[in-house]
Parts: structure tokens; sequence; C-alpha cells
């Protein structure tokens, strides 16, 4: 960010996963070119204005993008949307080495509000995954949605896995070392056995 906001830069790149992938991009179950504009869905198709419509793009296709706008003009509608359709391509950009989405709100109620929005999308979209991979970070959380995906609940459950695999580790370790004495033991009973009839043996003959 810092080549648009410190330096300045005129010129707006396509982000690298687009640029290094050269696929298409799915948007809403259509798969489009994403530098065609004549390949894109309209705006009436994506059920959107005409200003919503340049931004949806400009999210997906540039490596920045500032959407601003008062109150009640759609932009969290909008971010979820675009959320929506990088879920729908995380074979461009999470496989190819990008990171997680990052979500960054100026209150804890915009958060909450657009964090249960991409929880809604991910259920949708991945129907039956017991993790959608979501986390909450921060304590003032009110949205009972979440409160599962709070990092302090997702602390408590690998904490509780990791001693879970502790335990495991140390049962399979006792379980072997078992497996080895009684191998040892049934050795030892095989050496006395074949020193017993070796005696026997001689003392026939």
């Amino acid at each position: 960010m810092a080549k648009y906001i410190v330096r300045s830069s005129p010129t707006m790149e396509p982000p690298k996963y687009l640029v290094d992938s050269g696929e298409m991009l799915r948007i809403d179950g259509r798969y489009v070119s994403p530098f065609m504009a004549d390949q894109w869905p309209s705006a009436g198709d994506l059920e959107l204005d005409d200003s919503q419509y340049a931004a949806f793009r400009a999210a997906l296709t540039k490596e920045f993008a500032i959407v601003q706008g008062p109150p009640g003009t759609g932009k969290t509608f909008l971010g979820l949307r675009v959320v929506r359709a990088l879920l729908q391509n995380t074979n461009q950009w999470w496989h190819g080495g990008g990171g997680p989405i990052l979500v960054v709100c100026l209150t804890n109620h915009a958060l909450d509000q657009f964090m249960e929005g991409i929880l809604h999308l991910l259920r949708e979209l991945e129907p039956g995954n017991p993790d959608p991979g979501l986390v909450r970070v921060g304590g003032r959380s009110k949205s009972k949605e979440l409160e599962e995906f709070s990092l302090a609940r997702r602390r408590a459950t690998a904490a509780k896995l990791h001693q879970q695999d502790r335990f495991q580790r140390q049962a399979k370790n006792r379980a072997w070392r078992m497996v080895k004495t009684h191998e040892s033991e049934r050795s030892d009973l095989q050496t006395e056995y074949m020193e017993l009839d070796t005696k026997r043996l001689a003392a026939v003959s």
C-alpha cells in the first residue's frame, strides 16, 4: 500500500495473483476474463448500481482500491460481494502464496456485522464444513453468532486439541514400549526353549 499511499504512484497495477495465474475469474457462476470488460456480467445482472459496479470491478482487478460513500450507499453490501467473489476464486490467490482475508473496521459493531456476513457466505459456499476458518480478533464482540470464532475460543480449542494429541502420543508410546517389552520377553523365552531343547537332545544321544 505504501506504493500508492506514501509514494503516490499514478499507475494502478492489477493484483499479482491475477497477473501470475492468467486464469478466468468466477463471478456468480460465470467465468470471465478479468481484464476484458465485455465479458463481465452487467451491473443489472449483479444487482448493483453503476457506482457499485465500478467499485466491484476495481476491487477485484486493481492491486489497491478505495470505496467510499455516505451511510446507506451499500459499502458493506458491496464489501461482502467482493469477499464472495474472492471466496469463489480461492484457487487464484490462496494457493498462489496469498494470505488470509483481513477485515479491519472502525467499530466493533461494524466488524461484527461484516464478520457475520462472511460467516453466512462461508456456510453457503461450503455447506457442512465444521470449521470455516474464521477468527474474530478482539474481546468486545457482542455477536452470539461469532462467539465460537473468537480468538480466545480458538486458542482454548487449539490448546485442548494439543493436549489431546499429547495424550494420544503418550498412549502410543506406552503401547509401543509394551509391544517391545513383550517381543523381548518372547525372544528370551524362545532362546531359553532352544537351549533346553538342545540339552535334551544331547542327553538322549
